[in-house]
């Protein structure tokens, strides 16, 4: 069965059409230039302070823009050492614990910084800020040099959403093709400085950029790549000849030995589940749970006995993480106390909890997940904000992307975001917090739903076609295991798939019966063994909540199919949870 042409049927898509999401015009994002200019007059021994964000996107893009100056052979770098209990946006305090520098650059930080900026301008530092989030007020910028996409609508016209870290990368790009004819060897520096843009291609999956134009290309570069120097028994060799410059062929030999800490006994091809499921959670883990951002950066710049050390740090980081958010979850959906009161004084759009604020976020996109509806989650101990000289609550939102958040709730008057416009940290002021609720209520009732899966048992058809693909094992028994792997090896030709081209919606039925089940990790897990190496995973779901949706021995199960191999046995794995 031909599972990738019932995809593109329902779709309505061609080879012709998807060619057309993916193409790009290659222009460079206004004030590139200027940067690279000033970069070029300036001393390589220079005092240079780096600050960042310190979610994914932030650290990735601080490995590229310290790589990058490196390989144009600056030497005097100092990375911020922020402390992410101060929040998102940069402070004079910040400034004043980079030392004595005389250039400051940012990246996916800075444009809401203002009075940082004119602290360190005052100081007679200058000031480059690359960013990509939305300015708060436009007059008010202040930085000496800026490149951020959303103040060029020449480059948004022709291109499409991009991250903090192929923002910074744009620099050294056009630096390269400006100053070509200086390089002792042209082709070494540009060979290089792609596998820098591989950061960037990581950091654009990480923050939710649309996978189209630019980045659809640099996502699909960075996992061809990924994948050649990372078959985990035999790439030792293969990863330590891929780069030029000493530096650069370290942070990769270092970065290689933090993948393989990861996947462990267990490797799935390094693809966009491997990146999402893995990669990804265990780079924010730092952010999630208020490490110290110089674990990843001392990961990669040090020596591989450090990298060993420190990554082993983050896998444990991340397990935590994982034991946290599920933790606080299940506290959020404790609908009742012994009072018969609600433990939630909203019930919906706003959530308190006594997470710490790294893991807010994942708790409002699991949320939204569930109910289909905004969310706004908030540590329940107000703390006082001086910029605002009042008492607030602190958290994280996620909200569909067909309202504009951030820029009405900032109009509102009774809170604060920062960030992007739909995925934002924001301040509640405190005794203005269940008029703000009344003020959600307002403006989402009627708008949002909550989601309802069509119910099997009353519209079959409704039900199905809210899917893409429906592989149904018990009419394709001989041929499942087969036809599965040729609709992975199908997608990968248009991957990768994500925001604004996402990945097939594939529900997978069988009888239970066909299904040997197994429980993981003291009954945590579910794993279920169909076609000869085809097994499907459900995390966080015991054997006994494998049950059907519509009353008989079928189970349904909805996500995505990807490869792994474990103990040298490749099986092709469906990865999701049970419709029920």
């Amino acid at each position: 069965m031909d599972y990738f042409e019932m995809f593109l049927r329902k779709r309505k898509l061609t080879k012709n059409k998807i060619k057309k999401m993916m193409a790009y015009d290659g222009r460079t994002i206004k004030g590139t230039d200027e940067v690279c200019v000033f970069l070029h007059g300036l001393n390589r021994d220079t005092n240079i302070g780096l600050i960042s964000d310190y979610d994914t996107d932030g650290l990735m893009s601080e490995v590229v823009k310290y790589l990058g100056l490196s390989l144009l052979k600056f030497s005097n770098l100092f990375i911020s050492k922020r402390n992410i209990e101060n929040g998102y946006e940069f402070s004079r305090d910040d400034i004043d614990n980079l030392g004595d520098i005389e250039i400051l650059i940012t990246s996916d930080v800075g444009i809401n910084c203002q009075d940082a900026i004119a602290y360190a301008r005052q100081k007679g530092i200058m000031v480059i800020v690359t960013d990509h989030h939305l300015p708060n007020d436009l007059k008010s910028l202040q930085a000496d040099y800026i490149v951020n996409y959303r103040l060029d609508n020449d480059f948004i016209k022709g291109n499409t959403d991009v991250c903090g870290a192929y923002t910074v990368y744009q620099i050294f790009e056009r630096y390269g093709q400006l100053y070509s004819g200086e390089f002792p060897d042209y082709d070494k520096f540009m060979n290089d400085l792609v596998l820098l843009r591989h950061f960037a291609a990581m950091a654009t999956v990480t923050d939710s950029m649309p996978l189209l134009s630019i980045n659809h290309y640099i996502v699909g570069e960075m996992l061809h790549f990924m994948n050649y120097i990372t078959p985990m028994d035999k790439s030792d060799g293969i990863v330590q000849g891929v780069c030029c410059d000493g530096f650069v062929q370290n942070v990769y030999n270092n970065f290689h030995i933090f993948i393989n800490a990861l996947a462990g006994q267990s490797y799935n091809d390094f693809d966009m589940t491997f990146l999402e499921y893995t990669v990804i959670p265990a780079v924010n883990s730092i952010k999630r749970m208020g490490a110290d951002p110089m674990i990843f950066y001392q990961m990669l710049f040090n020596s591989p006995e450090t990298a060993s050390e420190n990554a082993g740090c983050l896998v444990e980081l991340n397990e935590a993480r994982k034991e946290l958010v599920h933790r606080k979850m299940e506290e959020l959906e404790e609908t009742g106390n012994e009072d018969g009161k609600y433990k939630q004084p909203f019930g919906k759009y706003i959530f308190m909890t006594t997470a710490p604020l790294g893991v807010v976020g994942l708790l409002a996109v699991n949320m939204m997940n569930k109910n289909g509806l905004p969310a706004v989650v908030l540590n329940d101990t107000p703390v006082y904000d001086e910029d605002s000289g009042k008492n607030v609550y602190k958290g994280s939102v996620r909200c569909p992307h067909t309202y504009r958040f951030l820029t009405n709730v900032n109009q509102s008057g009774m809170a604060y975001c920062a960030g992007h416009e739909c995925e934002c940290g924001i301040n509640v002021i405190a005794d203005q917090l269940h008029q703000f609720f009344d003020f959600l209520s307002q403006e989402f009732d009627g708008i949002f739903s909550m989601e309802d899966i069509c119910d099997i048992r009353k519209d079959r058809d409704a039900f199905f076609n809210k899917f893409d693909i429906h592989m149904d094992f018990d009419t394709n028994i001989f041929d499942f295991g087969h036809d599965g792997e040729h609709l992975i090896d199908d997608l990968k030709k248009y991957a990768p798939f994500g925001k604004d081209f996402e990945p097939p919606r594939i529900i997978l039925s069988f009888k239970r019966r066909h299904g040997m089940i197994k429980p993981l990790k003291e009954n945590q897990h579910t794993k279920i063994s169909l076609a000869s190496a085809f097994s499907c995973l459900l995390w966080n779901t015991a054997p006994e909540e494998v049950i059907s949706a519509d009353g008989t021995d079928t189970v349904y199960l909805t996500g995505q199919l990807s490869k792994s191999v474990y103990m040298g046995e490749w099986t092709t794995n469906f990865v999701g949870q049970v419709i029920s």
